[in-house]
């Protein structure tokens, strides 16, 4: 595998978090052969990584790697140390490895990079850093993005997709396959999804815009907007604790009904519909939708109003 350092630039910066520490960064690019690869793996750390297919002829990596020290001799010296890679997986010909290499004696030393990856051809993609957003975009396969402080956004790929993050907000748009998405402390917006949709958070509100497919939302504190088009026994579940929910979905579906607005109003628009409500009460309702079947339309919120429209 070719590796062509075209550019290197060393940046010294002053930083007050531990005293008196330096931090130093180098800026680089590589290239490298594309082989038609069938999969890439990149593997970063405390660092923004973006990734999309582009009319390329190889592979190019546009890098910056960080280190902090007491000494700009020191730095530079650790600098030299951390390496950016583009190489072929050893027990997979058909997978690209892109990772930053970093010595075990500069792991309390802030070590990270940031890198901008473009290939040429759409392939599946499995992409890890921490500390760092996620950038993904015009892929094929399966396309697995995960940190644990940063944003995360997956747009134009044909396959299923995984987007998973601790901090931070999740967009994923315009897929053809399953998308899971996970956060703990932000919103999620997934639109135009060609698939099943999962997506859960804590603390952040949750829009499904377009979605062919079934549907789980859940959050704990925020809204949930779902619009949406399921099988006609397909399944739309959303839950929050704290926050509305609001719901559109078609009037073919046959499924069971449960809704529940704690503290809310529930507004339940069955005209044109064929139900079969068995309770209905201010914040309640249970019954089944066109008979009944399969599918399944559940809604509950602990504080907050439910709507629910059948278009």
């Amino acid at each position: 595998m070719k590796r062509v350092q075209v550019l290197a630039l060393v940046s010294i910066s002053v930083a007050g978090l531990t005293g008196c520490m330096v931090q130093a960064s180098r800026d680089f690019s590589l290239t490298a052969p594309w082989q038609n690869y069938e999969r890439l793996v990149i593997r970063n750390s405390n660092g923004r990584v973006t990734l999309a297919a582009a009319d390329v002829a190889e592979v190019r990596v546009d890098a910056q790697t960080r280190v902090r020290a007491s000494s700009y001799q020191q730095a530079q010296g650790y600098l030299n140390q951390m390496e950016v890679l583009a190489r072929q997986d050893d027990k997979d010909a058909s997978t690209l490895i892109v990772e930053l290499r970093i010595p075990a004696s500069l792991a309390t030393l802030s070590p990270g990079s940031t890198l901008n990856i473009i290939v040429p051809g759409p392939c599946a993609a499995d992409v890890n850093t921490n500390n760092g957003s996620i950038s993904v975009a015009d892929m094929r396969g399966r396309v697995a993005a995960q940190t644990s402080n940063g944003a995360v956004e997956v747009h134009d790929v044909d396959g299923n997709v995984s987007a998973i993050t601790r901090n931070g907000r999740i967009v994923v748009r315009t897929v053809r396959g399953n998308v899971e998405t996970r956060t703990s402390n932000g919103e999620i917006t997934l639109r135009d999804i060609v698939g099943a949709c999962r997506a859960e958070t804590a603390n952040g509100s949750i829009e499904v815009f377009s979605n062919e497919g079934d549907v789980h939302a859940a959050t704990s504190n925020g809204s949930v907007h779902v619009v949406a088009t399921p099988a006609d026994e397909g399944s739309v579940v959303a839950t929050t604790s704290n926050g509305q929910i609001r719901l559109a979905l078609p009037r073919t579906m046959k499924a069971r009904l449960s809704l529940r607005a704690g503290n809310g109003h529930l507004n339940l628009d069955t005209a044109d519909v064929v139900t079969d409500i068995k309770r209905r009460e201010r914040e309640f309702a249970r019954g089944t939708l066109n008979g009944g079947g399969a599918g399944e339309i559940l809604a509950e919120t602990t504080n907050g109003s439910v709507t629910v429209d059948f278009r």
